[in-house]
């Protein structure tokens, strides 16, 4: 009983760590139980080949010393050592060099990534307008399945986006449902479509006209390219209740230049030409309103009396 050395652990224990760490055990084992280490802060693991940094540091030992060994030798160098690929080799499969950290850190949680807008404009598919302010998540995880998808998710804006116009315009117009045809990714309601290659070319107020007013109804929302009539009643209203026989054609008188004035009428083509003084009269002092039914009021132009007395007193 006498002489026993008992200043050290292993004065009595062997030591199963073949002298890798300090003698002095208690610095991670406790006498309670010797197989529940007292903490991960109890080791200094900047002692090894791979110091903690970041989420590693809260990480149970036993989550990647599995053998029970802590000193067993550990392959570390690459994140799929110890982590699965959650990508399933998207990435791996095209550039087998690549590794986690270029994309994620350590520093903050693996749901973040590093990976930004001048990485991604070294892809194939750069961001431009709208696109840059689009979340990641709106292109990238599949709905389906709540997986993040980088591979094979299409570059078309039809693979994303609904094609409203499906069916509706003529392949000529529209080749391969080309959204880029008429739309910018910049602000998607500003449209720029060249008028002019079909039958109907743009002038005047029409211009500025909204394609919607034209080509979308209002009561549902439905779509009309083909086959539109371009006769001026298919659009506006007969503001002359009738009056004249035209079926439509408004450009007899009038052009479609802002104001609508009837720049193209000419009353000496009618029977009762303007001479004299008549000349310098304003239309509406001969021309006064009237109703044409309970509702509809408009100026009259066809004016069945026109003696002297008829106007003057």
């Amino acid at each position: 009983f006498t002489d026993i050395e008992f200043k050290l652990c292993t004065d009595c224990h062997d030591n199963p760590h073949n002298s890798s760490f300090s003698t002095n055990c208690t610095e991670c084992h406790n006498e309670i139980s010797w197989s529940n280490l007292n903490s991960s802060a109890g080791f200094n693991h900047d002692m090894t080949d791979y110091p903690l940094t970041g989420e590693h540091i809260g990480v149970d030992c036993k989550e990647c010393h599995t053998s029970g060994n802590n000193t067993n030798s550990l392959e570390y160098e690459l994140c799929k050592n110890c982590h699965d690929d959650y990508h399933n080799e998207q990435f791996t499969s095209i550039k087998p060099e690549l590794d986690c950290n270029d994309c994620h850190t350590l520093d903050q949680p693996f749901t973040r990534t590093i990976y930004g807008l001048a990485e991604h404009q070294e892809s194939d598919f750069k961001l431009e307008g709208a696109h840059i302010a689009t979340p990641c998540f709106v292109c990238h995880v599949d709905e389906s399945s709540d997986r993040w998808e980088f591979r094979d998710i299409g570059e078309d804006c039809v693979d994303c986006h609904d094609d409203i116009h499906e069916g509706l315009i003529n392949e000529s117009y529209y080749p391969e449902s080309n959204c880029a045809i008429c739309h910018s990714s910049d602000i998607w309601s500003d449209i720029d479509f060249d008028h002019s290659t079909t039958d109907w070319d743009l002038e005047g107020g029409h211009i500025e006209v909204s394609c919607r007013e034209c080509h979308f109804s209002e009561i549902d929302e439905s779509q009309e390219f083909e086959g539109r009539s371009t006769n001026c009643s298919s659009c506006h209203e007969d503001e002359h209740s009738g009056q004249f026989d035209l079926v439509g054609d408004c450009n007899e008188c009038h052009t479609t230049e802002k104001g609508w004035e009837a720049t193209l009428f000419n009353h000496n083509e009618t029977v009762f030409p303007l001479e004299g003084k008549h000349k310098d009269v304003d239309c509406l002092e001969c021309h006064t309103a009237r109703f044409y039914d309970q509702n509809d009021e408009s100026v009259n132009y066809k004016i069945e009396r026109f003696e002297c007395i008829d106007c003057h007193q």
